[in-house]
């Protein structure tokens, strides 16, 4: 199945294996250069026979969201004993008009030589993941940078003269490559991890605004270190003390019949705003997604520094209907609950796209 350029906000990595696909698992880039800028992706890994040639092949799927990261290369570490041949669906946004699709160019590392995963003499030599000190096999550079065309789903079918499995790939790294990544587009992206298939995902929760508005709720929760680290706090008073503009990065006004709503607000006071339709509304489940987040106690879906990016480009935006849509996204995933309610109901982050909505 073609990957669709023309599903935006929607796009659903699920719905695009190649045909012919089976078995799928969730792949977690969980390392990064000090200098990555955080973006929404979704790696998704695939096994079945998608060449028809009666062996089981290995796909491996990366999506973004329209205008949220170029993707730029996509680098592998290989198994031993096998012939390789690799076939690719990109889908692109264009930027400009009257530019054509994405060129494929594959790039071939020196194997057991490479050391920093720089590409051997890459079309673009800033498609590279020097800084990762990780050895990858090969790597594929995709697009034409600066010609206003995003690269933001990509699909590789691995295949051989034998069967293919995910066990095969088991333990190696995938990494991906991003330009224009971040609000203002000019950061860069250098992501990778280990390709795991056997670990069993667990549920995903949320409390709600209602939750977290009630002071005495504070002491039922722990806040991450990672999250006192990040925002230089210490308890969660100094969280909510801080401001929703400045945490989130947002800026400008939304007029709501007579209210303007302002993000220039506190965090305690974000979390209880009432009324300002779809934009007061974002308010409230931007900060409880965030709370969220840095609690120990929720498994929640978004990371905060992903969070932030998503606030940011729906909010800046200046359209209603970009604040309505993440609006929407928040307050279903602040409403899961936690795997101990009753009438809890389990999603994974897997039922999910890379912009966190439902599939399906």
């Amino acid at each position: 199945m073609p990957l669709d350029a023309a599903n935006s906000l929607s796009l659903d990595a699920h719905e695009c294996p190649p045909e012919g696909g089976g078995h799928a698992c969730v792949i977690h880039l969980d390392q990064s250069t000090d200098d990555t800028e955080a973006f929404p992706v979704l790696v998704k890994a695939y096994e079945g026979d998608f060449t028809g040639d009666g062996f089981t092949d290995v796909a491996f799927t990366v999506t973004t969201f329209p205008q949220a990261a170029d993707l730029q290369g996509l680098f592998l570490q290989l198994p031993e004993g096998f012939t390789f041949s690799y076939s690719f669906e990109v889908s692109y946004i264009s930027t400009t008009t009257g530019g054509g699709p994405p060129v494929v160019t594959t790039i071939i590392c020196e194997p057991h030589v490479v050391g920093d995963g720089l590409v051997e003499s890459p079309p673009d030599p800033n498609v590279n993941m020097q800084g990762s000190q990780v050895d990858f096999d090969v790597g594929f550079g995709f697009g034409d940078p600066g010609l206003g065309q995003d690269v933001y789903a990509i699909q590789i079918v691995i295949s051989s003269d034998t069967d293919l499995t995910l066990a095969d790939f088991e333990g190696l790294i995938l990494g991906v490559r991003a330009q224009s990544v971040g609000d203002d587009r000019e950061g860069s992206a250098k992501i990778w991890g280990e390709i795991r298939c056997e670990v069993e995902e667990e549920c995903l929760e949320g409390l709600t605004p209602g939750f977290w508005r009630q002071v005495h709720n504070l002491a039922k929760v722990t806040l991450s270190e990672e999250c006192q680290d990040y925002f230089g706090v210490s308890s969660w008073g100094e969280l909510l003390n801080l401001n929703f503009k400045t945490v989130f990065g947002v800026s400008g006004t939304y007029t709501v019949g007579r209210t303007t709503v302002s993000p220039d607000l506190k965090l305690s006071q974000a979390i209880a705003y009432e009324g300002g339709g779809d934009a007061g509304a974002l308010l409230r489940h931007a900060t409880a997604a965030l709370l969220n987040d840095c609690a120990e106690e929720v498994n929640y879906a978004i990371p905060h520094d992903e969070l932030i990016t998503l606030v940011q480009t729906a909010w800046n935006s200046g359209q209603i209907s970009q604040v309505a849509a993440l609006k929407n996204t928040l307050e279903f995933l602040n409403e899961l609950g936690l795997e101990e309610d009753e009438g809890f109901v389990c999603y994974h982050r897997s039922d999910l796209g890379p912009d966190y909505t439902l599939i399906g």
